[in-house]
């Protein structure tokens, strides 16, 4: 019998520890930081024991997809929904990127844009051009609330749906026929991890990060990483159900463009996921979204006070992600000195073991 956790919240069994396999497989296993130990049934992780969240989940896990138990060391199934944000009027752009699609395997539902020409009074409702001016000391432009409340649309689209992940592109993405095996791959992957909301495969992680797992996918690979300072741009942004359902609750009312608003806020939870080399690229063109509204007037005013506001938005990012990277550093020492006694405590229990044996004459 192993020990597990009785009604009271506290330790009950027989004392014996958990197998020392499990405890290197939760030493190696990625993205466990935030989790805390699901395994109620066979008390395998002393994590409870020591006040300590996470690095374990059971041997099985629940598949958030399909509700069979896969192997924790391996991965889940996913199913997807791909939505593909473009104007009505932005056909090239449509037929460029569908044959970038068509070439990866995949197919997108694609969402009509929400034009920043010819915004309803509802849609510029929910902007709150005060709060912008007090927080941010900028205006958004009519593009730029186009852009937002398209991608609101997308997850919007995406939670009416039973997928359990979803990749929302615009239609300047750009990338190889490799792309689809590497979604496909990275969906598996995450289906089993619990500590991410959103993943950034248009812009490279270039700052405070942490390695994690190698991401492959039919003849490529990718590094993916814990991006305690998520890279701005939304040209491919991949979500899971839980994290578009946290976004959705706090995006409104607009006061800051979305990737601004979406650095931000995986800066302020640290479940923000991104590549060493991003796997989409930018065409480079300007999007007809954001281009054709400058024409209404000031593209992003700045008031004054704008460059101290901002330099001390940076300073408070900065410092919010190098918290989350020292955090992170710290659990993964604390944990390789844990793993050190556990390994010690077994060898010694295992000596023990052999001289009871002998003692009784035991081979």
């Amino acid at each position: 019998m192993y020990r597990g956790d009785g009604p009271d919240g506290k330790a009950e069994g027989d004392g014996r520890r958990e197998p020392f396999g499990h405890r290197r497989a939760c030493r190696d296993r990625p993205f466990a930081r935030n989790d805390p130990c699901p395994d109620d049934r066979a008390g395998r992780c002393r994590s409870r024991q020591r006040d300590w969240q996470g690095f374990c989940l059971p041997r099985d896990v629940g598949c958030v997809a399909c509700g069979r138990q896969h192997r924790r060391d391996g991965e889940g199934c996913m199913t997807l929904y791909i939505g593909l944000i473009n104007l009505d009027r932005s056909a090239e752009r449509l037929a460029g990127v569908s044959h970038h699609l068509a070439a990866a395997g995949l197919s997108a539902d694609r969402i009509a844009a929400v034009d920043g020409e010819t915004l309803t009074p509802e849609q510029l409702a929910k902007y709150n051009r005060r709060s912008a001016g007090r927080l941010y000391r900028r205006l958004l432009d009519r593009g730029e609330i186009g852009c937002y409340l398209s991608h609101i649309e997308a997850l919007t689209r995406f939670l009416a749906t039973d997928a359990t992940h979803a990749l929302i592109l615009e239609d300047d993405a750009a990338f190889g026929p490799e792309f689809g095996a590497l979604v496909v791959r990275l969906g598996e992957v995450l289906a089993v991890r619990g500590d991410w909301d959103v993943v950034n495969l248009g812009n490279r992680t270039r700052r405070s990060y942490s390695r994690s797992v190698w991401i492959g996918g039919n003849g490529c690979g990718h590094e993916l990483c814990h991006a305690h300072h998520f890279p701005s741009l939304t040209t491919a942004l991949f979500w899971s159900r839980s994290g578009a359902m946290a976004f959705l609750g706090c995006a409104l009312p607009l006061v800051a463009p979305l990737d601004l608003r979406l650095k931000e806020w995986c800066i302020r939870t640290d479940r923000g996921l991104a590549f060493t080399v991003a796997p989409v690229r930018s065409v480079g063109n300007e999007s007809c979204i954001d281009g054709l509204a400058s024409r209404h007037g000031c593209r992003g005013e700045r008031l004054p006070g704008y460059f101290i506001v901002k330099q001390k938005r940076h300073a408070l990012n900065w410092l919010n992600s190098l918290s989350h990277r020292l955090q992170h550093i710290f659990h993964k020492g604390r944990q390789a000195l844990w793993v050190e006694d556990w390994r010690k405590e077994a060898l010694q229990i295992e000596a023990g073991k052999i001289v009871q044996s002998r003692q009784k004459g035991w081979p």
